[in-house]
């Protein structure tokens, strides 16, 4: 009986087995990061005195839930809710999320053809984009809610924080 279409199953090395928790936790981050843009999205919707605060299930994920971040992203560009220098990192972070979902996470294989040390270092760089950018997000909902925005301290406190759970070593 051939196998091809199984999912492999194989041995990790400690490194592999590292590196895919890593990993996990980036795409985790990733997402989360996605999460907090639709929110915030979503909440200067209501803001704005957008006439949509009760959406059924389908309205919303017609505007939030089928949007790309990057639809969400130009959006809020557009309607000129953030910076030219947020923009910038919202857009990097957007990059790198794609980055992580759909080229990292599709190269790292068991076949012995992954440089780990690399994808280790391009995960920090990417991640280090994306926790920046869902500060921000962060703090502008902190703002929303009419708490005090997160200051500098605060999002350096949590960067440091994130970065090392994503890279903590559990093995």
């Amino acid at each position: 009986m051939r196998t091809l279409f199984l999912h492999p199953t194989f041995e990790l090395s400690e490194e592999a087995l590292h590196s895919f928790s890593v990993l996990g936790r980036a795409l985790y981050t990733a997402q989360r990061f996605e999460q907090n843009v639709k929110a915030v999205a979503k909440g200067f919707l209501i803001l704005v005195g957008d006439k949509r605060q009760e959406l059924s299930l389908e309205e919303a994920l017609e505007v939030l839930g089928e949007k790309t971040l990057g639809g969400t992203e130009k959006d809020m560009l557009k309607r000129k809710y953030i910076s030219e220098e947020g923009r910038q990192i919202l857009k990097k972070a957007r990059l790198a999320r794609n980055e992580i979902a759909h080229d990292i996470a599709t190269s790292a294989d068991h076949d012995g053809s992954v440089d780990w040390d690399w994808l280790l270092g391009r995960l920090k760089d990417l991640c280090s984009d994306i926790v920046r950018a869902d500060g921000i997000m962060c703090s502008i909902m902190h703002w929303m809610s009419d708490d005090e925005p997160l200051g500098d301290k605060h999002l350096a406190i949590h960067a440091t924080r994130v970065d090392n759970w994503i890279f903590e070593d559990a093995y």
